[in-house]
């Protein structure tokens, strides 16, 4: 699991299964999947609110996923 979020960052509820992804150097990686989470309103304001979000970490499925795309998708380090 990899957890991430804060205050108006992060996944919605609803969000399951979507990507969580990253740009490095002009590219997108996609590092985890939605998985779940829970927002919370921040102290003292009703209008914003703060996402605790979990996410499976998908380096941990790169040979399943190797072998469920026939080679097509692979992992890079």
């Amino acid at each position: 699991m990899i957890c991430a979020g804060g205050i108006g960052e992060g996944s919605t509820p609803e969000d399951s299964g979507g990507s969580m992804m990253t740009i490095i150097n002009d590219k997108f990686y996609q590092q985890g999947i939605i998985a779940g989470g829970d927002m919370f309103t921040v102290a003292g304001r009703s209008d914003t609110y703060e996402d605790h979000g979990y996410y499976t970490d998908i380096c941990q499925y790169c040979d399943w996923i190797k072998e469920m795309t026939k080679g097509e998708v692979e992992c890079e380090n």
